[in-house]
């Protein structure tokens, strides 16, 4: 039995790095195109103009990732990741632009704190699209709550934010997270709260 020691592997035609190995001995995916992006934004955005802090309109990059409130934990292998100034012209929207073709892992986790009775909300994603639109569905729906409230009485809701989706994705491409239909919608939902996604190359 023999063993094989190396800090670093990689590919052989170019020499950038595919592997690296830690101290520890585990190993890291350091070709791997990856984003991670965490924000703590308390402010809400929605439909609901009188009373939100983003105006938006029914289909809308989410607005939230501010300079002030948006931390990049991960990006490498590539992958170009930017927060544009929001079409209604208040808040950022996250961008991730996509190095290779291949298939992805998008996963966005959060606590939604919803104002609004009987509202229908979904988050997801749109590919290669940047825009506010007035009407039309997401490319990749990752999730959405029908709020009923039979009492008809303006009770806040909370609910778990958190969706997952694998899609193919070709070279150059992008992703945008947004939501449908919100009127009154704040993505912390807590004290000290945080929401943010990770996008990865899986294949």
């Amino acid at each position: 039995m023999s063993t094989l020691k190396v800090g670093t592997i990689q590919d052989h035609a170019n020499g950038n790095d595919a592997i690296s190995i830690d101290s520890g001995g585990r190993p890291i995916l350091s070709g791997q195109p990856c984003v991670a992006v965490q924000c703590t934004n308390s402010g809400t955005f929605g439909t609901s103009h009188s009373d939100t802090t983003y105006d938006t309109t029914y289909r809308t990059p989410i607005p939230l990732f501010t300079s002030g409130t948006t931390t990049t934990q991960l990006n490498r292998g590539g992958m170009t990741l930017s927060f544009p100034s929001h079409p209604s012209g208040a808040g950022n929207f996250a961008k991730v632009v996509v190095p290779a073709t291949g298939l992805y892992e998008y996963h966005f986790y959060g606590c939604g704190y919803n104002i609004s009775t009987s509202d229908w909300i979904v988050l997801g994603l749109m590919k290669n699209h940047q825009t506010e639109d007035s009407t039309g569905n997401l490319t990749f729906g990752g999730m959405n709550l029908q709020i009923n409230n039979a009492s008809d009485q303006m009770d806040t809701i909370y609910f778990n934010a958190c969706h997952s989706m694998v899609m193919s994705l070709t070279a150059n491409d992008y992703i945008v997270p947004y939501a449908q239909s919100v009127n009154n919608l704040n993505l912390v939902g807590m004290t000290n709260g945080q929401f943010g996604f990770v996008l990865k190359q899986i294949a």
